[in-house]
């Protein structure tokens, strides 16, 4: 038998229905979708089995990386303004441009924040004339605009973030990730257990060395194998199937009879001896 274990939605499902040559598990896009185990015969001696996604708690991890990586469902955030933040800092073509949104002007940020969306800090001057930088709420805000999501009279930046975060995971939106600069590796658990077990009482701690213990008598001395130990007869190839079974009957039965002929043949001669 073999096992499939691992993250939610890395295509464990998609593997063994590929293996099987059809579509015999569900399969979906959204993580967590196999909630059972399910076990499927490949052939005579190979059986395989779909497991639930397994998520392991990685404290290093950011949330929003976790979001795109797909270990959180999309149905679990709550809002996904930052997941978009960190898709922004390392997509490989800038996110406005593949969603295809139009610059934003002074005067349509100033509208959006009339009508309460606060789509860009004021921290810095901006000039009048000029394109609006870009930021995950300013994003969300434009896409809503150009795709008639509308809620409340005022676009819908919940569903447009949302929309977005989706064309993330589908794969339509490439990124990238540096790698990590330095590494430091964590101190093995064994060896910090050692050191706080040498600074307690080792006073039951056994040399073994000092101590010696008597020989003990083996059951099995003197027997050539383990049928003799148990009382067993025993056994040999194919010795446990039905036809060698019926062949063991057989020969008790004629053993039977030849001591049975064996018993009543003194008794036949001996008044042909008077």
């Amino acid at each position: 038998m073999f096992g499939l274990v691992g993250h939610p939605n890395v295509g464990k499902s998609s593997l063994i229905n590929s293996l099987m040559g059809g579509k015999v598990v569900s399969v979906k896009a959204t993580p967590g979708h196999t909630k059972t185990l399910q076990t499927l015969v490949l052939d005579d001696s190979t059986c395989l089995c779909d497991s639930p996604g397994i998520v392991f708690p990685r404290l290093d991890v950011p949330r929003e990386a976790q979001i795109v990586g797909m270990l959180i469902p999309l149905a679990q955030v709550r809002e996904p303004f930052s997941a978009i933040r960190w898709v922004m800092e390392r997509a490989v073509t800038p996110l406005h441009e593949l969603l295809n949104l139009r610059a934003v002007t002074l005067r349509q940020l100033l509208d959006l924040q009339e009508a309460g969306i606060e789509a860009l800090r004021m921290d810095r001057e901006v000039e009048d004339a000029g394109p609006m930088p870009w930021s995950p709420m300013l994003i969300c805000a434009q896409y809503a605009m150009q795709r008639g999501l509308v809620k409340g009279g005022r676009p819908d930046c919940m569903q447009a973030g949302t929309e977005i975060l989706q064309r993330v995971l589908e794969g339509r939106v490439p990124y990238r990730v540096r790698p990590p600069t330095s590494f430091t590796p964590l101190e093995p658990v064994a060896d910090v257990a050692e050191d706080a077990l040498a600074d307690e009482d080792s006073d039951w701690l056994v040399d073994d060395e000092e101590y010696e213990s008597e020989p003990e008598e083996d059951p099995a001395a003197g027997k050539s194998s383990l049928f003799e130990v148990f009382g067993m007869e025993p056994r040999g190839p194919g010795s446990g199937s039905i036809h060698s079974r019926k062949k063991q009957e057989q020969r008790k039965k004629r053993e039977a009879a030849e001591r049975e002929e064996a018993e009543e043949a003194p008794s036949a001669t001996e008044p042909n001896e008077q």
